[in-house]
């Protein structure tokens, strides 16, 4: 069984909408006060796919 990752990083946002370092922080930071998350705090896969109404299978492919 293949494990992955359950927290979505900068370089994950980078590569699924082909965007720069600096844009994919803004969507991190975007992301964190939707759900009303501190800065240190991680911000999960399925947060991540719910907020952009995207399934989880979709996310991973690009993850892998």
């Amino acid at each position: 069984m293949k494990s992955y990752r359950r927290v979505i990083r900068v370089e994950d946002i980078e590569k699924f909408f082909k965007i720069k370092t600096r844009a994919a922080y803004a969507r991190l930071a975007e992301i964190k006060q939707y759900y009303g998350k501190q800065k240190h705090q991680p911000i999960t896969i399925k947060c991540f796919c719910e907020f952009y109404d995207i399934t989880e299978e979709e996310l991973q492919t690009i993850m892998d």
